[in-house]
């Protein structure tokens, strides 16, 4: 296998580890998602049993969009956790995610490493082709 073969090749592993990665992430903030949903289902339905909300107005078809309003204040950033390497955000509820999310991934590949002379200098450094051109 010829070296821009090889550097092909340890690109397609790169991508395809980046791309497990997104996909695992995607699926943890799906099913905080869900979760979160379930909880403003519950609370709908417990407004609707104290009587605090119309059983005509609870449920209905999808209206269509409002206009775009103002931009709001900057917030304070969550409330988090960090263990190591993972990560615990703070629930409506104050409980943190459990377990945390692991932030660091498998132990890559070692990269293709090229030497570069600086003519006339006498100085070498090497010089990291890890991403394939265009990145």
């Amino acid at each position: 296998m010829d070296k821009s073969n090889e550097v092909l090749a340890l690109a397609d592993t790169v991508i395809a580890s980046i791309k497990g990665y997104v996909a695992s992430q995607m699926h943890a903030i799906r099913q905080r998602l869900e979760t979160f949903g379930q909880r403003i289902d519950a609370t709908e339905e417990r407004l609707l049993q104290l009587g605090k909300r119309d059983p005509v107005m609870s449920k209905g078809d999808v209206g269509p969009a409002g206009p775009q309003g103002p931009q709001g204040e900057r917030g304070d950033k969550p409330a988090h956790r960090w263990e190591g390497t993972a990560l615990a955000f703070e629930n409506p509820d104050g409980s943190f995610d459990d377990p945390p999310i692991e932030l660091r991934g498998p132990k890559g590949e070692p990269g293709v490493t090229q030497i570069i002379a600086a003519p006339g200098i006498g100085i070498a450094s090497p010089a990291s082709a890890y991403f394939p051109q265009g990145w």
